[in-house]
């Protein structure tokens, strides 16, 4: 996994749920209706129309929230920002309206994530307000340099 979706050796992982993040993003009882959250569902494109939903009854939000069976390992969620009706694009820097960190569970570094610099990683997540530990990956000291 950090191979595939971390750069060099600066690799964090952010473990949650899909509840925890989305309680995150009500303020005042509320959640924006722009925001959506959720498990991927990972299917088989091969499969016989009969034993899978029809593709004409699955939504363009829907089908942002599947994904090809052979990446069923990754466990994903998907956070996705619909823009309001009349807006043509997304800002460079979008804001994501969190009330608060709560919904970190764990924070997890790659096994080759340098040792200098967990400290300053962690003061950081102190700063604003995350209690949850760094935790090594469990292939830390494992892998062959």
């Amino acid at each position: 996994m950090w191979q595939l979706y971390a750069t060099g050796t600066d690799g964090i992982a952010i473990s949650t749920t899909v509840e925890k993040l989305e309680a995150s993003l009500e303020i005042d009882g509320r959640r924006d209706s722009n925001f959506h959250i959720g498990t991927v569902q990972y299917i088989d494109h091969e499969a016989n129309v009969v034993t899978e939903r029809p593709p004409e009854r699955v939504t363009a939000l829907q089908s942002l929230f599947q994904k090809s069976r052979e990446y069923a390992h990754e466990r994903e969620v998907r956070f996705v920002s619909i823009l309001p009706q009349g807006k043509s694009s997304t800002p460079k820097n979008s804001v994501i309206p969190l009330r608060n960190l709560d919904f970190i569970d764990e924070i997890i570094v790659s096994p080759t994530f340098p040792s200098w610099a967990l400290a300053s990683i962690q003061s950081i997540l102190t700063a604003v307000g995350v209690t949850v530990p760094l935790k090594a990956s469990l292939l830390a000291g494992r892998l062959k340099p």
